[in-house]
């Protein structure tokens, strides 16, 4: 009998590591999605293969199989276009939402006909200062073609003409203009006018840049920005929000988008009166020059532990150079329990500007578990996850203050740092949405 129970213990434990392995596998986060879709005739409904498809943004082309269908993997979350052009048939788009880790349909259905629209160069491109863009109209088959325009954008003022014909082998001129004061500073905006026609369908890419103002690009990505510190002279957010308050505080020239920022240390602390990133989803970023090891910022909350040290969603730097975060007070005041690694990144010169930003998250794409991920100059580096006990997350909601700079305890303050531009989201920031952040904001 003993030997029994002690076959069915190791048998139940032996299960037990089968079912937390496949757990955590299928509880991998995947960044990207995919596209599937099938061209089919839209007259009899039979598959197209040899069909080129094209994917917009990014350019990319694959062709339709014998069963009419296609795939792209590996995208990025956002929106796109796909068209599908064949000898035969008039070309068609549609557009699709991709969603990390989702596959996002996209079926597609060509007319048969002998009229085929073509754009000479489907970019409108409007840069700083333009308001008006010509876009060529070509048919390239034998019939004539009847086309129209549709869009939805409030800063395109008229697409002109808005619809007509063009005869086999002729070409129409469409004039787009916009108004340039529906177009923030410092942005891009981006939209699409389609060209709908007997003869197909073809998107127009139409974009165009605000003005630069440095020192200020709260118009890049403001959705959610809840505070954004500039440092000309005061620590106020130029978007709402808390404002700041700076011990000792010294403004300099020569930040990296040419204006000036505050220098911190353990006399030139900052500190904002709310948590700011206790959030379950939350995203910080700012320039920093002179980083070194130590202590760059942390959340003081009402929670603290038996030693009654309660700082918590903490970013250092550690001895080998690594920026390193915590969310919980516990994992770090109990460095036995401290399992969490640092992130895994290039070494960051000192002597140079570095754009750093966390995009983080609990629970949402793995159960009890915070993902944090780290950007350096506007490009996704690494993700470190940490466990949390969803039934007493005391750390979250529980912030009274953010502050950077300035000693933690057993943390030296890093010696003269510069900080600039300071933003803080809350929600998640996507990896473009990184990428123009940075671009805007770096000056060149």
């Amino acid at each position: 009998m003993k030997r029994i129970k002690t076959n069915l213990y190791i048998l139940l434990s032996f299960l037990t590591v089968i079912v937390c392995t496949t757990s955590c596998v299928e509880a991998e986060i995947n960044d990207y999605g995919s596209i599937h879709g099938t061209i089919k005739n839209a007259v009899n409904g039979e598959a197209l293969s040899n069909v080129s498809v094209t994917l917009t943004p990014g350019g990319k082309t694959t062709v339709t199989g014998s069963d009419g269908s296609y795939q792209y993997i590996d995208i990025t979350p956002g929106e796109y276009t796909v068209q599908a052009q064949s000898n035969g048939f008039q070309s068609n788009s549609k557009s699709v939402t991709v969603e990390a880790g989702a596959i996002g349909r996209c079926d597609i259905q060509l007319m048969p006909g002998n009229g085929v629209l073509f754009i000479q160069n489907p970019n409108a491109q409007f840069g700083l200062s333009s308001t008006s863009q010509s876009v060529l109209l070509r048919n390239t088959g034998t019939d004539r073609i009847d086309w129209t325009v549709d869009y939805n954008c409030n800063w395109i003022v008229a697409v002109t003409p808005a619809s007509g014909s063009i005869d086999a082998n002729g070409s129409a001129t469409l004039t787009i203009r916009i108004d340039r004061s529906q177009i923030p500073d410092n942005s891009e905006l981006s939209t699409i006018v389609m060209v709908n026609s007997t003869g197909g369908n073809a998107p127009i890419y139409v974009s165009a840049n605000g003005s630069m103002n440095t020192g200020d690009a709260s118009g890049v990505v403001p959705n959610g920005l809840y505070a954004y510190y500039t440092f000309e002279d005061n620590s106020r957010s130029v978007v709402g929000g808390p404002n700041a308050s700076i011990v000792n505080p010294l403004y300099m020239a020569g930040a990296a988008d040419g204006t000036k920022s505050v220098v911190l240390n353990s006399q030139s602390i900052l500190n904002i009166p709310e948590g700011m990133i206790d959030k379950s989803e939350f995203a910080v970023s700012f320039w920093i020059k002179g980083m070194k090891n130590g202590h760059l910022f942390h959340v003081q909350t009402n929670a603290s532990n038996s030693s009654g040290k309660n700082n918590s969603f903490t970013l250092t730097v550690n001895n080998s150079g690594n920026l390193h975060f915590i969310v919980q007070n516990y994992n770090y005041w109990y460095p036995s329990y401290n399992k969490i690694p640092a992130f895994n990144h290039n070494y960051l010169n000192a002597t140079e500007w570095h754009h750093i930003t966390l995009s983080s998250e609990f629970g949402k794409t793995q159960y009890a578990r915070c993902n944090t991920k780290l950007y350096i100059n506007g490009e996704y580096a690494d993700m470190v996850s940490e466990e949390v006990n969803p039934y007493d997350k005391k750390d979250y909601g529980a912030g009274i203050k953010f502050t950077m700079g300035g000693d933690l305890y057993d943390l030296e303050a890093i010696f003269g740092m510069n900080v600039d531009n300071l933003r803080f989201y809350q929600r998640q920031l996507t990896d473009d949405e990184v990428a123009q952040i940075y671009l805007a904001e770096r000056g060149y």
